[in-house]
């Protein structure tokens, strides 16, 4: 089976593969088609893929392979160059482009939207979201230091000294926490608050302060934020724009998969920060957790300066098509190849459900049924009613499956492996409570 990847739009900076990754798909078993100059804007050149084992070749070629992996999207003239019957791994943010959907279904493609992965134990190896979220925190503190016009840490000199700048993250997830421990590195002072209170030992952890909100919500069961009433909404917005006036800099996280980003600072909250403040907003891409947001630009308020980069985690793209092509590697091989393969794909062997080995790594769906996995029906690009955020998709993006009868759309855990993760979740919480059972 061969694997294309193709280049990507000029907007996308990443890869889908670097060479690291493209050695260990050949590894399972596949040949590796690269398009010329794939990863120039990554800084790997065609003679390091083809060092690593791939083939290079034309746009075309590349997309006509059985298996096309990209980091965004296909545009309409690509997926015209996919065969029916192929198999596309992207992201595909399925909830915001039903068309796309649509369209790949009357082609008879098989989509993988590896950008909705739900926050489970058994897919963080897969989770596209969360190792680029890691990177994009990282780079918000970068981007705030340019900004800011100080340095994070304070200093006592001959001349005089002068206190650390403050910090403020709202939303203590993966970009948060990345965001947290990098300016605290930084020799910052850091304060952090999040809705879900079981995150207050992870921002402590880091080195920061943790703000709880006035209404906290309940423990997350699934790791996600639910969403708030207005009353609670509006007694957390206050906190943040009391927090915001002072701080230095503020950092703001909040996204929904599928929504537009929650509004969390308007207008008056950063009409009152400090001239010379700087406000990273991490969710601009989908409009952003500040009233004055510009996606995809830096605009300067009242001597607030507010950054609104769509694609913070693209702004280091050697490292984010590293982590991607991984996220890429771990889910091929999950579903195909021996057990070889497979640990070496970082799952372990011997898990004790039947497997099937085929030559040159054709998708498994047997073994996807043996670990516990099912296969339910889309329709008109919605989920089933039983199937919700938290319970189940491991790959809630799989499409459409037109060469395996019987099998149709949605893929989603069983009720044994989310008890799991569920009995995962109350052994952490006893270890974090000083108890035992971790």
């Amino acid at each position: 089976m061969r694997i294309g990847v193709p280049c990507e739009p000029a907007d996308q900076p990443r890869a889908a593969a670097s060479p690291q990754t493209v050695e260990r798909m050949i590894r399972l078993g596949y040949e590796v088609l690269v398009e010329h100059g794939a990863g120039a804007r990554a800084q790997f050149p065609d003679e390091a893929y083809e060092a690593a084992g791939a083939r290079l070749a034309g746009g075309a070629q590349v997309w006509g392979c059985d298996v096309v992996v990209s980091s965004s999207a296909p545009a309409e003239e690509h997926l015209a160059l996919i065969s029916r019957g192929a198999i596309l791994i992207c992201r595909l943010d399925p909830a915001r482009h039903p068309e796309l959907l649509e369209s790949l279904r009357e082609r008879g493609i098989t989509a993988l939207a590896l950008d909705v992965v739900p926050r489970i134990s058994r897919a963080q190896s897969l989770d596209v979201l969360s190792s680029q979220a890691n990177l994009a925190g990282y780079r918000a503190v970068i981007e705030a230091a340019a900004h800011l016009g100080r340095l994070f840490s304070g200093q006592v000199t001959a001349a005089g000294k002068f206190p650390p700048a403050t910090v403020y993250v709202i939303g203590a997830g993966v970009a948060g926490l990345s965001a947290i421990g990098t300016a605290c590195s930084l020799g910052a002072q850091v304060r952090g608050s999040d809705v879900r209170p079981e995150v207050a030992d992870q921002v402590r952890s880091m080195g920061a302060q943790f703000v709880p909100l006035p209404s906290a919500q309940e423990v997350s069961s699934d790791g996600y934020a639910k969403e708030m009433s207005a009353d609670q909404a509006s007694a957390a917005n206050a906190l943040y724009a009391q927090q915001a006036a002072e701080s230095d800099v503020v950092i703001t996280t909040a996204s929904i998969p599928g929504r537009r980003a929650p509004v969390l600072l308007d207008r008056s909250a950063i009409e009152a920060m400090r001239p010379g403040s700087v406000i990273i907003d991490m969710a601009a891409a989908t409009g952003g957790n500040t009233e004055l947001t510009v996606p995809g630009q830096v605009v300067t308020t009242g001597g607030v300066t507010i950054v609104g980069h769509t694609d913070l985690a693209g702004m280091l793209p050697a490292q984010a098509t590293q982590l991607y092509g991984r996220n890429i590697v771990n889910l091929l091989g999950l579903l195909g190849g021996d057990d070889a393969h497979r640990a070496g794909a970082g799952c372990a062997p011997g898990a004790g459900h039947r497997r099937r080995r085929h030559a040159g790594g054709r998708l498994d769906h047997e073994l996807l049924l043996g670990m516990g996995l099912s296969l339910h029906r889309f329709h008109g690009g919605q989920r089933p009613a039983h199937h919700h955020r938290g319970t189940g998709g491991i790959l809630g993006g799989l499409l459409v499956l037109p060469h395996v009868p019987g099998h149709e759309p949605l893929l989603r855990l069983s009720a044994a492996g989310r008890l799991r993760d569920r009995l995962h979740q109350r052994r952490l919480q006893r270890f974090r409570a000083g108890g035992h059972g971790a």
